[in-house]
């Protein structure tokens, strides 16, 4: 009896580690699995800005920005004291300008469009009526302010009295009432349309 006892569990342990072996065999043959990644976070969105936040923001990114833009040649040999020389537009000064502009993340392409055309339609006036003299009336004001005193628009657009009007779902229209005399009007008028990043400026007007 013991006999027969010894010699079963000698045959279930030989069994045992045969099946050990199998495991170990297969473990070894099967690829290994990658590390486990985490999903990187998605990326933080600015907030969308109301229409009149909009206009703000663009006032008050235009003031910082307001020094350099001003002091683009946008108009070449105007300041050349050799009048024999025509004046032209320079577009490599007018591309800095819109691209700056751009970068407020408040204006819309149809913005920036609008100041494209802008420059095209002086550059062929002063192609077919060239001048070397004196001033260039399209140029003679700070153009994103359409004024030659901007101060009062950059410095109170966050304090002055504003109302935004909705004609239509996508579109709004925030009026900024700089006006310090009753009788004479001074608005700047906002139009946005609301675009997939949100309300954008498509023009500014003066009233």
């Amino acid at each position: 009896m013991i006999n027969f006892l010894s010699f079963a569990m000698g045959r279930y342990s030989v069994l045992l580690l045969a099946s050990l072996g199998a495991c170990q065999s297969a473990s070894e043959s099967r690829p290994a699995l990658p590390p486990a990644t985490v999903p990187a976070a998605a990326p933080t969105q600015r907030p969308s800005l109301s229409p009149e936040q909009t206009a703000v923001s663009f006032f008050t990114y235009y003031k910082r920005h307001r020094a350099a833009l001003n002091a683009l040649n946008l108009v070449a040999n105007l300041a050349d004291e050799d009048t024999t020389r025509a004046y032209a537009i320079d577009f490599d000064q007018t591309a800095q300008f819109v691209n700056t502009l751009q970068a407020s993340g408040c204006v819309s392409p149809t913005y920036l469009e609008q100041w494209d055309h802008y420059f095209h339609r002086w550059a062929d006036s002063l192609q077919r009526h060239p001048m070397s003299q004196g001033d260039v009336d399209g140029f003679a004001y700070e153009l994103v302010l359409a004024s030659q005193d901007g101060d009062e628009y950059v410095d109170k657009i966050g304090r002055v009295p504003k109302q935004v009007r909705y004609p239509a779902p996508d579109r709004a229209l925030v009026t900024a009432d700089f006006s310090t005399n009753p009788q004479l009007s001074n608005k700047k008028l906002f139009h946005l349309r609301h675009y997939a990043k949100g309300w954008l400026i498509d023009s500014i007007t003066s009233e």
